[in-house]
């Protein structure tokens, strides 16, 4: 198990930790990349799409 420090408080954390444990900080997530925001962004759009054109 690799740890790095918290920028916010030195504390030491495991790479795999979403968040501090001692003081909170978050640290960004490498694994979805922001996927799952396009994902429903793309399911939104077809919802209002579909919405829209059926009062046309």
């Amino acid at each position: 198990m690799s740890l790095r420090p918290c920028p916010s408080c030195q504390n030491s954390v495991s790479r795999q930790a979403e968040f501090c444990p001692n003081c909170g900080h978050t640290f960004k997530s490498s694994k979805n990349g922001g996927v799952g925001i396009t994902f429903w962004g793309i399911v939104g759009a077809i919802i209002l799409a579909v919405v829209i054109l059926s009062f046309c």
